[in-house]
């Protein structure tokens, strides 16, 4: 393969992966909530909701953060040359801070 082949490969599966890991934490997520059953003590409830919704936004962070690595190192493969340089990566490269 070759850099321009590679580039939309490598975004395809960045993209993909995200989407992949997003629909588990979703899919977790309403699991959590139905296991819950009917809040006999609603303190209890709202602080297992609070939990879980906590462990969903945690499992998003970590997969935004594992696409932007991805799609930042798929973009740094392109060639400065091209018309815009690296211009790309530069943008991207201030989302990894």
């Amino acid at each position: 393969m070759t850099t321009n082949t590679e580039l939309p490969m490598n975004l395809y599966k960045a993209n993909l992966e995200l989407l992949q890991t997003a629909g588990k934490l979703v899919q977790e997520s309403g699991q959590q909530f139905m296991s819950q059953g009917t809040p006999g003590d609603l303190q209890s409830f709202a602080g297992n909701l609070a939990s879980s919704q906590a462990a969903f936004f945690q499992g998003m962070t970590a997969a935004v953060q594992a696409w932007q690595k991805e799609s930042t190192a798929a973009m740094s493969s392109l060639n400065t040359a091209a018309p815009f340089g690296n211009a790309m990566g530069d943008f991207m490269k201030q989302f990894n801070k």
